[in-house]
This record gives structure tokens, C-alpha cells and sequence, in this order.
């Protein structure tokens, strides 16, 4: 039985800014991983992410605070 497997990775690195109140940000990295696991001959899928897995508080935008760690998981059923 063969096994398909994916792993991602995202990065988004913000550089050392003033937000619009005045507030000093520094240079700052949100990583977020993800995976997923076909097995061949199964209908069943399986996904998991971890989003801002190093936990930081970081600011996109000026009052929009970006989530803190969550993590996600789901299985389904593929169509054949």
C-alpha cells in the first residue's frame, strides 16, 4: 500500500516599522505548517495546520491584530 504524504511551510516575514499610532514593530516571522496524508487505496484523507506556530503577536495593519496559534485538523473521504 503506497502512501502519499505533503508537507508545506509558510513564512511571511514583516520588517521593523511604525504603525499609524506611533508604536515601534519589530522585524518579525509568522511561520504556519501544514500537512496531508493520502493513503493509496483508502478513501480516507487526513489534513492538519498549525497557523503562527511560534505563537507571535504581530500586527498586519493598524487595530487588526493577527490571530494567535491555532491549529486546525479534518479527515474526509475521497471521491473515486
Amino acid at each position: 500500500m503506497a502512501v502519499n504524504r505533503a508537507f508545506g511551510c509558510a513564512w511571511r516575514l514583516s520588517r521593523a516599522h511604525n504603525d499609524s499610532g506611533g508604536t515601534r514593530r519589530c522585524v518579525d516571522g509568522i511561520v504556519s505548517l501544514a500537512a496531508r496524508d493520502d493513503i493509496a487505496g483508502s478513501p480516507v484523507v487526513v489534513r492538519a495546520r498549525i497557523n503562527n506556530l511560534l505563537n507571535k503577536d504581530d500586527e498586519l495593519a493598524y487595530a487588526y491584530n493577527t490571530p494567535r496559534r491555532d491549529a486546525r485538523a479534518a479527515h474526509g473521504r475521497q471521491r473515486r
